[in-house]
């Protein structure tokens, strides 16, 4: 046991605990990222980002889920929580969603995706890579650049989950033209500030130096022209919006200083690995599972930046001693802390879409799992292949590496949508689901499952292609 003066003085005196290396960065780092995003939202760029969203949606079948994908991606790779960011931007993609032909919990269930995938998407992923950069003591540009494969591989499943669908459920394109103008004035609001913020990065200034001056591009950018310059009552509003945001961040960072403390004086963040590798047996694929389940516990409902401290604390550590390289084991409880927010049982940002579709929670959590559930594979994939992070990995393995990685989220993006060119029967879904599964083995440990995996998908081309001949006749 420890004397009552230790433990109040360990999580309470001096620079830890409360006021330990999470509070500092919280004020100087987090408190005028928080308040970017506010003012971003004051100037009115999100109707950039429908309007940009509707440009794409014309080109590709179920064309108003698409620009849900792109339009809520831009604004929650700013805005650092996805339930907060499908109240945004849901109350515009999922009625027209519903309009197009997409079913409630359908539309609640791709703008729940939608909104999550800004929290994995470069330049900023919802600001913690800002706090990851930090926490591994590398340099913004280095993360940004291993998080840019995983952040594809993101959105060309959900691009093919929203094709599926609207194939399956017959819904015709986007015939709604996007307005230009709108495009046109909207983007400097956008493109300037993020390319300040992302330059100043990439020549290693610190966070709180790049948002300073991305916050002053910004706001000189809006003022400069009439149809971008914010009512001066939103623009304050938004600041103090942003305030509250920032103060309940440094409020819960600083409980979480205290967690961290405790888990460090008392070795159960030691323990907890310990416990985990005597479950698994020493098996890394049980352990890594085990990790992903304990990351989705802890991230749940909590915003981005708050989601991968506790995890980067509790989770991470336990994928390095297993042998994961300490970027990717970071990255690793990351993606599954941020997938917390469409995971049943809690999935909040589909409990907030629920809501604006009027559908069911247990529906619209369903359908934004079946999304995003391929991409549950990439974490995987990711620890035993540099490739997948942007790092030189020998030619022919890695080739082998991306066909496997396509194969596996193909089929399994087919395999959660239970429709390919027609819909597929249970032979066909036990077809596509074990091929998914062969060709993560051989993501993971390259021995296996590859020539298998691919094996299995052409006999299940072949059978499906036959399947649509017969059933057109």
């Amino acid at each position: 046991g420890f004397e009552f003066g230790f433990i109040v003085s360990s999580l309470s005196v001096g620079f830890q605990g409360i006021f330990g290396m999470l509070l500092s960065a919280s004020a100087t780092m987090l408190f005028l990222l928080v308040i970017f995003g506010a003012i971003f939202e004051a100037t009115g760029v999100t109707a950039f980002f429908m309007e940009f969203g509707k440009l794409l949606g014309r080109l590709l079948p179920g064309g108003s889920g698409h620009m849900a994908i792109f339009s809520s991606s831009f604004v929650g790779m700013v805005n650092g929580a996805a339930p907060a960011n499908v109240a945004i931007t849901g109350s515009y993609t999922i009625p027209v969603m519903k309009k197009a032909g997409f079913r409630p919990e359908t539309a609640a269930g791709i703008e729940s995706m939608a909104s999550t995938g800004g929290q994995l998407t470069p330049p900023i992923m919802g600001i913690a890579i800002f706090v990851m950069a930090g926490f591994l003591g590398i340099s913004y540009v280095t993360l940004m650049s291993k998080a840019l494969i995983p952040a594809v591989a993101y959105y060309a499943v959900a691009v093919l989950g929203v094709v599926l669908i609207a194939f399956r459920e017959k819904i015709p394109m986007v015939t709604e033209t996007a307005d230009r103008n709108v495009i046109l004035n909207g983007a400097p609001l956008f493109l300037i500030p993020i390319t300040v913020l992302t330059v100043i990065m990439f020549k290693h200034y610190s966070i709180g130096y790049a948002a300073f001056w991305a916050i002053v591009t910004l706001l000189l950018v809006s003022f400069a022209r009439s149809r971008s310059r914010p009512r001066l009552q939103i623009l304050v509003r938004n600041l103090i919006d942003g305030a509250f945001m920032a103060a309940t961040f440094g409020i819960a960072i600083g409980c979480i200083g205290m967690l961290i403390k405790i888990l460090t004086f008392t070795g159960a963040a030691t323990k907890l690995g310990l416990v985990a590798g005597m479950v698994s047996g020493g098996n890394v694929t049980l352990l890594l599972v085990m990790i992903m389940v304990v990351s989705i516990i802890l991230g749940a409902s909590l915003p981005t930046v708050i989601a991968y401290i506790i995890v980067a604390f509790v989770a991470a550590p336990v994928v390095v001693e297993a042998g994961g390289p300490i970027v990717r084991a970071h990255l690793f409880v990351y993606y599954f802390a941020i997938l917390s927010a469409v995971t049943p049982p809690i999935a909040g940002a589909a409990m907030v879409g629920c809501k604006i579709a009027g559908t069911g929670y247990i529906k619209s959590s369903w359908e934004s799992f079946k999304l995003v559930g391929p991409f549950f594979l990439v974490p995987f994939f990711i620890i035993n292949n540099p490739l997948l992070m942007s790092e030189p990995q020998p030619l022919v393995q890695g080739v082998m590496v991306i066909i496997a990685l396509i194969i596996a989220l193909v089929t399994m993006t087919c395999f959660c949508q239970g429709y390919g060119l027609v819909k597929t029967n249970w032979i066909e879904q036990t077809a596509l689901l074990t091929s998914a599964m062969l060709a993560t083995c051989f993501g993971m440990y390259r021995h296996t499952g590859f020539f298998a995996g691919s094996l299995l998908l052409a006999v299940w081309v072949f059978f499906h292609l036959w399947r649509k001949y017969r059933l057109s006749k």
